[in-house]
């Protein structure tokens, strides 16, 4: 599960719990919406996730399939009896930026997190 091999990429990169529950939750909602809003004859496609950790920051990126949207200059938390809108909101304030790329043929979403604690050497 790409979850677990992220969230082990970055352990052995010295992140923090705290710093992968954060990822790891955003990644998870990323990952989620690529695929609850696939086009249906790109469900064969993959949803191409990549993650990097340099000393200072973590990074990942989810590449998929769908339509795309515009993405919101703010996003509020929806209805708790609301079934969705919550992606976004947690994407947005778990992550320090999240950058929203629409393309002809594939979107690509880029989250960053500023990290507290130096990669151990």
């Amino acid at each position: 599960m790409i979850r677990r091999e992220v969230r082990d990429f970055l352990e052995r990169r010295g992140c923090p719990q705290d710093e992968l529950v954060l990822t790891e939750v955003a990644l998870v909602e990323a990952c989620n919406n690529a695929i609850e809003y696939v086009a249906d004859g790109a469900r064969h496609l993959p949803i191409i996730v990549e993650a990097s950790c340099p000393p200072d920051y973590i990074e990942l990126s989810v590449t998929d399939n769908t339509a795309g949207f515009d993405w919101p200059k703010q996003t509020a938390l929806p209805h708790e009896a609301s079934e969705s809108g919550r992606g976004l909101f947690l994407i947005r304030h778990l992550m320090d930026s999240a950058e929203y790329s629409r393309g002809d043929k594939c979107n690509k979403l880029v989250l960053r997190k500023q990290r507290r604690h130096k990669q151990r050497s």
